[in-house]
Order: C-alpha cells, then structure tokens, then sequence
C-alpha cells in the first residue's frame, strides 16, 4: 500500500507567544495519535510553530485503511427462525444492522446462534481527513478562546488559510468555515501573497527560501541564540532561557539588532535595567569584561531592513524614555527612607475583607518570630539569639514596604529588590537587608529558595498569612482560576520546610497563623486549606520521584510534617528492599483489610484469659515484648530501626492465621481477636498504611 507524507498548516492571526511551543508539538501529537488511531499508521513527526501557523508533517501515512474482517455474533437459532425455517424479526433486524441479506447469515454450530462474517473496506486518507483534523484540533491545550465574525466559531486567534497535502495531492477539509487548498502565506510584509506548495516535502524548504519564514521552532531559536550573541560588540550577551523562547514565539524572521542607551543610565541598579530591557522589551542585555551590565542591548526584529540603522534608532527611542522614567522614579523614592513607606502601608489593602498591608505586616513579624523560638527551642539546625530576633523584627517591618514606591508601582516585579536597595541605602544592616531581599523566593516553579534563615522565616509567615486569609475568607483557587497564586504559594511553604528541614507541621502552623488574624476566619475554609495542602505536598513528593502508593501510605500519620513524610519514605523505600518486607507488609495488609469490614464500638481491648489456641498467646506474646521498642524507636524518627524490629511479628501473625479463624462464630472470641489485630494494626499506622502499597510490583 502506497504511503506519503501528510502535511496540515493551520495559519492565523498572531498567536499568544505563551505556550506557543507546546501548542505546536501538541498539534503533532496529537495528529500523529489521530492517524494511529484510525489504522493510517505514520511513522515521525514534525512540528512547526511560528506567531501565524501551527503546522505538521507526519511521515509514512497510508493511502486508505486495511480492510478488515468483521466478525458479529447474532441471535440464537431458536429465536431467529420459525418452526418452518422461516426468518423472524430478530434474524431480520440482525441482518439489517449488520448490511447483509438474510440469506448471507451464518450458524455458529457450537453456540447454535447467528453470526457475520464480512470484510469491510478501508476508507482513504482523503475520505478520513476532515474527522481526523477536528479531533486533532478539539484535543488541542488551547485555554481560552475567542470568538470572529457573524459565526459561531472559536479558536485562540481568528484562522485565515488551511493547508492539507498528502504527498503531492492537495486534501478537501473545512475548518472553521476555512477551506483547504495547496498554498500557504509567507512573512506579513515580505511575502504576503499566496505560496504555492507542490509536495508535503517542499514546505520547510520553501518557506525559508521564498517566504521570509523558518517553520521550526528549535531552528528559529538556535539562529537567534547564535545572531544576538555573534552581534554583541562590548562583552558577554546575557541569555535568557525564558526570554529566548518568548522571542522566537513572536518572529518568524529573526533579524538580530546591536543598540545601546546613554551611559549615564548605568547609574541605576543592574535589575531595574534589566527588568526594563528583558521583560519590558524583550531585549537582550550585555555584560562588560567586568562583568557589570554594559550600555548595549541586542534586540530582535521580525522584519529584514535596508536600513538597518533606521531600525536601532527607533529601539533606543523606545528604551530610552523608560529608564529615563525609572530613574525619575527612584529619585523621587529616595526623597523618603524605605521606613517612611512602611509607615503608610495602612492605605493600602491586601484585602478588602482581610485589613491593610500594615496589618499583613503585622501578622508576619508576629508568625515569624513564632517559628523562630520554636526552631531555637527544638533540636534544630536554625538557632537565633537576640540579635537576630530584632533582625527579624526590622527585617518584617520593612519588608513590604517597597509596595508603596513609585518605582515597584510601575514595575511589580521589583518588588523585594528595590526594598532591599532602599534598606542597604538607608544604612541597615547586611541581615536585614539580605532577609528584605529574598523573602520573596521562590518566586516561580524550579526557582532557588531564600538562602538567608531570616528570610526563610518571611517567605514562611507570608505565604501562611497568605493561604490562611484567602481560604479563610472563601476564595479557594480552581483548575482554572487562582488570583492570589495559591499554588504557587502552597507550594513555596512546602519546599522551604520539606528541602531545609525544619521541624515545622503545616497543619500546627495553619492554626497559629489563624490566631493572628483579628478577622473572622471561617472553620470550613481552614479545614479546605488543610485538604489542599495535603495534596500539594503529595504532588510534589511524587513529582520528587515517590510513587504514588508509598506517599499514600505515609501520609496516614503527620500528613503535613514534611520532612517527617520525607523520612518515612526514604526508609519505607529501603525498608521494602529486604527479603521479609513484601510478607510482613502482605500480613499487615490482610490485617487492615479484616478490621476495615468489622471493627466496631464492641471491640473493647485485649482480654489475655479469653484467648483459646496457643497462636493467640504467642502473638501476644510477641506483640507486648516489642510494642514498647517500636514505640520509642518511632518517637526517635528511626523508622526503619522500628520496621525491622516489627519482622519479628512476621511467623506469629502468619502462624496466627494459618491456625486461627478470626471471624469466630462466638462473639466474644472473634471481638477479642479483632481487639488483639486492631492493637497490632494501630502500631503499623504510626509508620505507614501498609494497605495502600502495591505489593504486585
């Protein structure tokens, strides 16, 4: 059967550069899954994205489906034919649903009923295509979409042009109201009118030597990676993952540019340039030999230009009024010590219905002086003195008090920076600033915690402040809604106290952050914080590479203690290597899964005198020498030292089952049995619910 190469162009208004990438290799996929699906086989993808196409080439694709053999079994016999031989209704109706004629029906001899047995042939790529492109697009990770026109119609972005090529023929689909052909558009400017595309093969190459456009994702960025830096003139270009990939979502035609500002501006700090020049702009920043920023920026045009000079006057012209305006802003900041913006953090909210950002600040000098003495008083890694105690104290004071600057107002993500500036300006000390500084880490998914343990304690007091008003107050994040960055916050809390240690259990923490509050915080709303924060961390320890039935299975005791849950797995995990483990954990399970059915109010504790066989004395017996053992090895933190010791209980409970018969019909011997199983099984869960392990694997 002849197979080609089937090419799909979806071209469109210019698409949000966020998540352009894995838009594209989502198109890919899920093509290649389409074709698969409906038997057209394929072999390689290839995805193209660029800010006006999502495209796909998938290779070896069949003409049309391998016919198949269709095999259905019908009516019985007696209920298909009349005494006479004659068809009934049920033989009738079978025939008909299955396309046949009654006579082509067959007997299965051995079931004594009707079957059909047919070869249907494979429909062709052209006939299938139409339904395979909107099941493609309708799996598509699109978020929100928009509406054009007098039509029903949605997409991220209005579509103008379709492209549809199986090897060299061109392919009849509809998308949208749009109709397919073999042509494709170029750049915007240079090559604006229709392309023709003779071969599914030829679009790469065309698009590049004729239309002013690079298809593929990664060769777009590879060329701009090596542009910028090859044009950077006074020292080290400053690559950006994060910005690079916002670059090449929002050109096709990458031209890279060398500009500078004034040197005069180099008097701001390093970030405010940065922000301005990377975020702002999305221009590339330059570092001198001395590794301080240089006056030269990179920046890349979608547009190839005679006059390339024409191009970078009018870049400067546009950076140059915005640092002209940061630096107006900083010097009007600097009119004030950063404690008179402190002072006047009473106007302005954190939330309507939960106080000022004074009383935010408030609150978080309150928890993290708390969690301070309680990381002194235990045995802990982080002790602080009295000095340090007044550090936190100034350091909560001022830490949110660059949100009333001009500067922070105008760019928000300076936020924590520009306070610390400020702080080290004003002449306090290293601690204070530093803890200013990082207190805001970690800001995003992947990014370094707070180094500084004065910053540590903020980061901690804020996002607790945080989760506790916002959940307290009703406002709970959804799949597709999180105003007050909930997760990210949730997720801060836990890596801070999970990857430093600390012996801090969230679930103690969300109450003590609750009395802070002088606002009604509703019950509910903390116990739905508690749930969340639960999950979080079970997410995140399996994102850590836990599987999902041990994170289960510890979570039964200090569910949010993290670094408790951390050690239990990691001597769960070692504990599950041993020989024994997998038939203790299996006589633990039987265990669990008994008292689940029929623990009631009636089971009292252990009468010894009611026992009856000699099976039940010695896994009594062997219970009591070893309870008080484990108990104090648990208390430690040595949980694998207490597993261990619990192999002991293996042969009693395994020569308990094989002579006693649990489930007595004497009420008083099976109530006391239960009692006797209950004790051993509340001893295990102060470890691990071993019957949320997987014991097949």
């Amino acid at each position: 059967m002849q197979r080609q190469n089937l090419l799909i162009e979806i071209g469109s208004e210019e698409l949000p550069p966020s998540g352009l990438l894995e838009l594209g290799e989502a198109f890919a996929a899920n093509l290649k899954q389409a074709c698969n699906e409906a038997g057209f086989g394929g072999e390689q993808v290839h995805a193209f994205v660029t800010p006006r196409r999502i495209a796909a080439r998938l290779e070896a694709v069949a003409e049309a489906q391998s016919d198949q053999l269709i095999k259905r079994k019908g009516p019985l016999i007696d209920k298909a034919y009349d005494k006479d031989g004659k068809p009934l209704p049920a033989a009738i109706g079978f025939a008909k649903s299955c396309g046949v004629a009654v006579s082509e029906l067959q007997i299965l001899e051995h079931e004594q009923r009707l079957y059909v047995q047919k070869t249907v042939s494979g429909q062709s790529i052209k006939d299938c295509m139409p339904a395979l492109l909107q099941q493609t697009l309708e799996r598509l990770p699109t978020g929100k979409r928009m509406r054009w026109g007098s039509d029903d119609y949605e997409f991220i972005r209005p579509l103008h042009w379709l492209l549809a090529l199986y090897g060299d023929m061109p392919l009849e689909l509809e998308v949208m109201g749009i109709g397919s052909g073999n042509h494709t558009y170029g750049h915007r400017y240079h090559k604006p009118e229709p392309l023709i595309v003779p071969h599914a093969d030829d679009y790469e190459k065309l698009l590049e030597q004729q239309a002013k456009v690079i298809p593929s994702f990664d060769k777009r960025l590879q060329q701009i990676k090596s542009t910028v830096t090859a044009i950077a003139k006074s020292g080290e270009l400053q690559i950006n993952d994060s910005l690079l990939a916002q670059v090449t979502s929002i050109v096709e035609w990458p031209v890279a540019i060398c500009a500078s500002f004034e040197q005069s501006f180099l008097k701001l700090p390093a970030p405010v340039i940065t922000e301005i020049l990377e975020k702002e702009q999305r221009c590339f920043t330059v570092l001198a030999t001395d590794g301080s920023l240089a006056s030269e920026f990179v920046v890349v045009a979608n547009i190839e230009s005679s006059d390339r000079q024409a191009l970078r006057n009018g870049y400067e012209r546009v950076v140059r009024p915005r640092l002209k305006d940061a630096d107006f802003f900083i010097n009007q900041d600097r009119k004030h010590p950063l404690k008179h913006y402190a002072d006047s953090l009473d106007g302005l909210d954190f939330h309507q219905r939960l106080g000022s950002l004074a009383d935010k600040v408030k609150r978080i000098e309150a928890l993290s002086l708390a969690i301070a003495q309680h990381l002194s008083a235990s045995a802990s890694a982080y002790d602080f003195n009295q000095g340090e105690m007044e550090f936190i104290k100034q350091s909560a004071r001022l830490c949110k008090a660059d949100l009333r600057t001009d500067i922070v107002c105008e760019y928000p993500e300076l936020a924590g920076f520009i306070g610390s500036y400020y702080a080290q300006c004003d002449g306090e000390v290293a601690q204070v600033c530093s803890a200013i500084l990082q207190h805001t880490k970690p800001l995003r998914a992947g990014d370094s915690l707070p180094q500084d343990k004065i910053a540590m304690l903020l980061a901690i007091a804020d996002r607790l402040d945080t989760l506790v008003g916002i959940f307290g107050i009703g406002e709970y994040p959804t799949g597709s809604r999180d105003p007050y960055a909930l997760r990210r916050a949730s997720l801060a809390l836990i890596r801070i106290i999970g990857e430093y240690q600390l012996d801090l259990d969230l679930a103690e923490w969300v109450i003590k952050s609750r009395q802070c509050y002088t606002v009604e915080i509703a019950e509910d709303g903390i116990a739905k914080l508690l749930d969340y924060l639960q999950d979080r961390l079970k997410h995140y320890l399996i994102e850590c590479g836990f599987s999902g039935d041990r994170v289960a299975a510890v979570s039964v005791s200090r569910p949010l203690h993290s670094p408790d849950i951390y050690r239990r797995l990691l001597e769960l995990q070692s504990f599950m290597q041993m020989p024994q483990s997998a038939e203790l954990a299996a006589a633990n399970k039987r265990i669990h899964n008994i008292l689940k059915n029929n623990l009631s109010e009636n089971i009292k504790e252990v009468n010894q005198k009611a026992f009856t066989t000699d099976a039940e004395h010695s896994l009594y017996q062997a219970f009591n020498e070893l309870n008080s053992q484990v108990q104090k090895l648990i208390k430690q933190g040595n949980y694998l030292a207490a597993l261990k010791v619990l192999l002991q209980l293996r042969d009693p409970i395994d020569n308990f089952f094989d002579k006693v018969l649990v489930m007595s019909e004497n009420e008083g011997e099976r109530n006391n049995r239960l009692a006797l199983l209950h004790q051993i099984d509340c001893l295990f869960m102060r470890i691990a619910d071993f019957s949320e392990l997987r014991l097949d694997e």
